[in-house]
């Protein structure tokens, strides 16, 4: 039974460590209660017997028992501090934030303004899983863009992604853009093209 506890509690932990830094840090709280309770529901079942003999109090425990015949009290972790950290990571001396923040801008393109508008504020990335025809049927809407420019993220707004996604942009075309995406080059930091409109 450890071992369905064990396996629950690495997820937990693993999820909350990796979005420490986020904003909305504390929606994590949520997953840990559906985690917490779909393993009290199975060590329940496993043991035939109701969750309020799996849980005490807040807390699953699991006493094992090693080779040597010792024994020792397995908890789910079970975490109460949802501030958020922007530093979270910064305890780590292996981990080189000038060069991972880099390596995210240029992945990424945020370093740009919306493509479709132009505004460098609040941008976020529109993704697609696919850009080419799907069981024989050409990408429709906006996606017919990202075709064209032969990207499967692009760099918009908040408020054109709000638009993107109600479809208010798919009779859209490459010269309607802000900037031609494929004649932009990122290294590090900086753009290293002007923003050239797409031609018609």
């Amino acid at each position: 039974m450890h071992c369905h506890l064990t396996s629950s509690d690495s997820i937990n932990r693993g999820i909350q460590q990796y979005y420490r830094p986020a904003d909305n840090f504390a929606e994590q709280s949520r997953l840990q209660y559906i985690l917490k309770y779909s393993l009290a529901k199975t060590l329940a079942l496993k043991k035939k017997a109701p969750i309020t003999r799996v849980m005490r109090g807040k807390d699953i425990g699991v006493q094992i028992t090693n080779q040597k015949g010792q024994t020792r009290q397995v908890v789910f972790y079970r975490n109460t501090d949802w501030t958020h950290k922007r530093d979270a990571f910064n305890d780590s001396p292996e981990v080189d934030l000038v060069r991972m923040q880099v390596r995210l801008r240029t992945r990424s393109k945020l370093g740009l303004p919306c493509v479709v508008c132009g505004d460098p504020n609040k941008v976020q990335m529109h993704h697609v899983r696919h850009i080419r025809k799907m069981d024989g049927e050409a990408p429709k809407g906006f996606t017919r863009v990202m075709q064209a420019l032969n990207r499967k993220q692009v760099p918009v707004c908040k408020a054109c992604h709000t638009r993107i996604h109600r479809g208010e942009y798919d009779g859209l075309s490459l010269k309607d853009l802000a900037y031609d995406l494929r004649k932009v080059r990122m290294l590090a930091d900086t753009v290293t093209a002007t923003l050239v409109k797409p031609e018609a």
